[in-house]
């Protein structure tokens, strides 16, 4: 719902823009200013902030880091996987949806509710990628370097490993 507010605020804020420059068009022709000057500067700034606002809602990655070669894999108890993965980590970073989580205990997001109802989830060991997933839980991937993490995992019953890296 926010986002929807935001984008349709967003809209609305180009065409006041627009509208402002089309009836301000007379005036400065009037007064022979460099209308196609003004009219550059105006789509300028206006691609300027079309970009900002793209950037700032993530349009051009998903935010992830990559991490080079992945082991696809299909999570059954994402909380245990992640607990498992965490413990692992020498300087472990949870980010759910971009945003860095501390809390690890029951109450906090990293559950198995929490988890599913997640876009973006990524667990990284400093800054290295360890295991992670956008959109759903069942497009997880470990990155080839902690295999034995998923490989654990695998044997505990948490996950399927679902093919090799790629």
């Amino acid at each position: 719902m926010r986002r929807a507010v935001y984008w349709i605020g967003a809209l609305l804020l180009i065409i006041a823009l627009i509208v402002l420059i089309f009836g301000a068009a007379a005036f400065i022709e009037e007064h022979h200013w460099p209308f196609s000057q003004i009219w550059g500067g105006f789509l300028l700034l206006l691609f300027a902030l079309v970009l900002l606002i793209l950037r700032r809602q993530g349009a051009f990655s998903s935010g992830m880091t990559t991490p080079g070669k992945a082991v696809p894999v299909r999570p059954k108890n994402y909380r245990q996987i992640a607990l498992y993965a965490v413990s692992q980590a020498a300087s472990p970073v949870v980010l759910m949806n971009r945003k860095r989580v501390e809390d690890f205990s029951e109450a906090g997001p990293v559950t198995q509710k929490g988890i599913r109802g997640c876009r973006d989830f990524e667990i990284l060991d400093g800054a290295n990628s360890i295991l992670g997933f956008h959109d759903h839980p069942d497009e997880m991937w470990v990155a080839e370097s902690y295999v034995a993490i998923a490989e654990h995992c695998a044997a505990q019953g948490w996950m399927k490993i679902e093919g090799p890296a790629t």
